[in-house]
Order: structure tokens, then sequence, then C-alpha cells
């Protein structure tokens, strides 16, 4: 107990000095194991497991919270000075949209047209036949969002619209979320089953809920936004390389790149099949905390899966070469009984859940599901 003790009194210390919310959320996170679990203490718990009076535990929140409203009023500010989102910005710029009630979307990133190869070989990965045949795709310039749509962002369109997302709705099911000793059960997108902040990118959506962001975005600003089909997807993700990733071929850095299943998450998960590094947060990480890649996205890799446009396809035989989306269904498909192929859409990028950060793996999911550790990112037509 007294050990526990120390532990926060130092985390308290170092808020105090970094004056940082990711720095001191992720120093909360080093700096408490076992019983002083983060669960523990988003559960507000921890004058019951640690023996830590609830005005300490409220001045450790308090420190976090108030650096988030900062974070969010020098982001307003920031906001105003972007570019609006045009076609005739240069690659690699970076802009926004304004809504018709005067706030700002989403920050936005030019990506270039051009080619890639698209795929993995099945010589070199022969137990991954869906990311075969590698094939050319070439696109026309559009803009990505530098980040994975944020709980703020999100939030903003729910209050805005009265949406009403799957999860709260009772449609299909509720948020599918792991369960353990400390981790309050998952409802929806307001309450995933552990603590966020507001920049931490929106979980517990399903493709619906995220269709449905995307058109009332559209109207606010009369910009043509979407998710990205899975060949802009890949295309903006890779940047420019072909590597597995798009910091090269080795995996011993991860931490460094990406949020994914390390042993930050060991409470969480268990032991096994962990990667041998730690990056400080167990579950999801604020948006950008990691490297953007060659062409200013952030978080391709890890964090969140991200839901595409497409309808998911077991091969990519017969793929469309122009980078649209892949929305008909294959002649495979089509002897499914009833309608089945027209549930399935393309999820791609990992998360902090699991383990695979090669850029060209894809899953797929129902459109109606939706989990702790899948959210999405927007496109927009320039």
């Amino acid at each position: 107990m007294l050990k526990c003790l120390i532990k926060m009194l130092m985390v308290l210390c170092l808020i105090s000095r970094l004056g940082q919310a990711d720095s001191a959320e992720k120093t909360i996170v080093q700096q408490t194991r076992g019983d002083c679990s983060p669960a523990i203490i988003a559960q507000g718990n921890v004058s019951v497991k640690c023996g830590i009076s609830k005005k300490l535990l409220e001045r450790m929140q308090g420190a976090v919270s108030q650096y988030e409203k900062d974070h969010a009023a020098k982001g307003a500010v920031g906001h105003r000075l972007l570019d609006k989102c045009s076609s005739r910005l240069a690659s690699g710029k970076i802009c926004t949209d304004s809504l018709n009630d005067g706030t700002q979307g989403p920050v936005m990133v030019v990506i270039p047209a051009g080619s890639f190869k698209m795929g993995l070989s099945e010589i070199d990965f022969p137990h991954h036949d869906t990311e075969n045949p590698v094939h050319t795709v070439t696109l026309k310039p559009f803009a990505l969002s530098q980040h994975e749509v944020t709980v703020t962002e999100f939030k903003q369109f729910v209050e805005a619209a009265a949406f009403q997302t799957d999860a709260e709705s009772g449609s299909y099911q509720t948020c599918q979320t792991i369960e353990g000793p400390g981790v309050p059960p998952s409802t929806d997108w307001n309450r995933p089953g552990f603590r966020q902040g507001s920049d931490h990118p929106v979980v517990c959506v399903s493709w619906q809920d995220a269709q449905a962001y995307v058109a009332w975005l559209s109207k606010m600003t009369g910009a043509n936004y979407r998710l990205p089909s899975e060949a802009e997807w890949e295309y903006a993700g890779r940047a420019g390389t072909a590597t597995l990733n798009y910091w090269g071929d080795g995996g011993n850095d991860i931490c460094t790149h990406a949020n994914i299943a390390d042993t930050s998450s060991q409470y969480v998960l268990g032991g096994q099949h962990l990667i041998k590094c730690d990056d400080g947060f167990p579950y999801t990480a604020p948006v950008g905390h990691y490297p953007a890649n060659p062409w200013k996205v952030y978080d391709v890799i890890g964090n969140v899966r991200e839901w595409t446009k497409d309808l998911w396809h077991n091969s990519y035989a017969g793929a469309p070469l122009d980078g649209t989306s892949w929305v008909t269904p294959d002649a495979e498909q089509k002897a499914m009984p009833g309608a089945a192929w027209e549930s399935l859409r393309v999820v791609r990028g990992g998360s902090w859940y699991e383990l695979e950060t090669a850029i060209a793996i894809r899953r797929n999911e129902d459109y109606w599901y939706k989990d702790h550790n899948t959210g999405f990112r927007l496109a927009r037509d320039l």
C-alpha cells in the first residue's frame, strides 16, 4: 500500500513538472501496475485498492482534465489558421473545412495523385492469400483526415444531429469489448470500457455509424466527405514506400511508431503473444501521439482499426484499378444464399488489441459490428 502511494505521488510531481496531458497520462500508466492499474484509476477505486485518498485521486485526474481543456482551446485557434480544403492546394498541404455552425471540421491532408503496388506477394506471404494478387492502382488526388476521428469530433456530431449509434439503439448487439478484473462493461462509444481522453479515437462505432457521420459532415460543410476506399487507405498509408511498414521492414522498434498489443497491455490481455516493448498505453492513445508517416498521416498502423467503404472480397482478383471503392459483388459472393455478401466490409490498420503491423493486412467485419478497437478516418473529394 505504501509503495503504491509513493508511486502516485511521483505521478503528481511529474504531471506538475511536465504540464502535458499525453505525457501525464502515459506516466500514470507507466507508474501504476497491479492493483493500481489504469482501469482501477479510471473507475475511481484507487482509495479502495491502493489506500489513496479521494482528494489525491481528484488532484491526479484534475491535472490531466485541465490540460485537455487547454489543449482543445489551442487546437481551435490552430484550426482557424489552416487553409480551406480545395483542389488548388498542393500535395501534403494541411487543410480543413468550416461547418455551417461556425466550427471547424477535422484536419485533412492532401494526398497526391499517383500509382502504387497494392497487396502482399503470395511468395513472401503464402498464408495471406486475401492480400493478393499484387496489382497496380492509379489514383486521383484526394484529402484524408490526418487522424482517426476523435471522441470530441464524434460527440459533436451525436449532439448536433441527435444521433443514436447502433450500440445505443440496441441494434444487433452492444459494443464488443474485453472483460476482466477492473474493466467495466462496455456499452457504446461514450462508455467503451476504459478511460479515453477527448483526443483519443472514437471506438464502438459500426460501419453504419461511420456512414452517418460522413453524411452529416458533408451536409454541414458542403463538401463530399466519405469513408476512404481500401485502395486509398493503403496508398496513403504506404506514403510512397514499398516496405512492410512505412518505416521499413523491421518490427523491433514498433512501440516508437504505433500503439499495438505490447507489454503495457499485459494487465488487459495477459502475457501471451505481446510485442516485447512498452509504449505506456494499454488501450487507445491520443491521436497524433506517434510520428506521422511521410505524407503526414498519423496512426495508420495501430491505435484502432479503421472502416473503409469497400465490400469484402476474398482476394483482389477483379478489384478496381482506379482507387475507387469496390462495392459490387464478385461471382463467389453472388453464389451466396440470400444477401450475405452485403454484410461484410473491409477494416484496415490493426489496433492496440492486435499484433499485426504490415500495412497491407486486411480484415473484415459485419457492417453492424462495433468493438473497443475499431474506429474510422475520413476521405474528402477535391
